[in-house]
């Protein structure tokens, strides 16, 4: 379901717009007007239409040059729908209060966790020292057994070195690719299978968040991805979920879960099943 806007970026004088062309903090591209979003530099992709990359923008085919006093939006903007309409802004669920709670919530649980590695590592150490001052004082004390003759030894093999297990091919270009999907914000969410989430959609009886999903072997039968909606206070309060028919390698895809509860703050995935 998409509630899309009836605005065009473009006032009436400007009804035929160009690919490539800029107006408004958008760029025109063949599937439509997508809003410019500002990418740090040196990102190494993938890239998106709406893109913003050293004073240029991707058209999803293509890179333009940005006017010169064009200014990168302060947060990312929904997606334009095909055909150049624009989908609603979605609601904002978290407060700045509630951010700088789960920040201090996360800096005081490391603390409390260093706090306990620090006085595990002192009672080993104090435990390893007392080991070693009971066997010293023993073997001090205790008279020395009669020495029995030695016997011949007998001539061994000198042992040889296991070697260092090596990576194969296939294991070096997964761990660089882990690594490159990590740095553009992708996280994987199953074996096979990597996701980040887009802006989401809304109007007064729903909201959408949207799932990119993304395999590098594919799912060849299906994907299905089911999550648990969440209120304020973090309760479970549903679920939404959403299916693919398959999904070919390296192919991306949107997986849209929609809650029509009010009081829905966020989501959780629960389930990932790749086919």
């Amino acid at each position: 379901m998409n509630d899309q806007s009836d605005q065009s970026p473009l006032d009436e004088s400007q009804s035929h717009p160009q690919v490539g062309q800029v107006a408004n903090g958008h760029v025109f591209t063949t599937h439509g007007w997508y809003p410019l979003r500002h990418l740090p530099p040196g990102s190494p992709g993938p890239f998106y239409a709406g893109d913003v990359l050293n004073g240029q923008a991707f058209t999803g085919e293509h890179w333009v040059h940005l006017p010169n006093d064009f200014h990168a939006p302060a947060t990312p903007q929904p997606l334009a729908a095909p055909g150049g309409a624009l989908p609603a802004q979605p609601k904002k669920r978290l407060s700045r209060g509630k951010r700088i709670g789960i920040g201090v919530a996360i800096f005081v649980g490391v603390v409390f966790a260093v706090n306990m590695i620090v006085g595990i590592t002192l009672a080993l150490t104090t435990a390893l020292q007392a080991d070693d001052t009971k066997a010293t004082v023993q073997s001090t004390t205790k008279s020395p057994a009669p020495s029995a003759s030695p016997s011949p030894r007998r001539p061994t093999d000198t042992p040889t070195a296991r070697p260092k297990p090596t990576k194969s091919a296939q294991q070096i270009a997964d761990e660089k690719y882990a690594a490159e999907m990590k740095k553009a914000g992708w996280k994987q969410i199953d074996d096979d299978v990597w996701s980040r989430w887009d802006e989401g959609e809304s109007d007064m009886f729903f909201y959408t968040f949207k799932l990119r999903v993304v395999s590098p072997t594919g799912c060849n039968n299906s994907l299905y991805v089911k999550g648990s909606l969440l209120d304020q206070g973090g309760t479970v309060i549903g679920f939404a979920n959403d299916v693919l028919p398959g999904l070919a390698a390296n192919q991306q895809a949107v997986l849209e879960l929609t809650s029509y509860d009010d009081n829905a703050a966020s989501i959780q995935l629960d389930e990932v099943s790749c086919y």
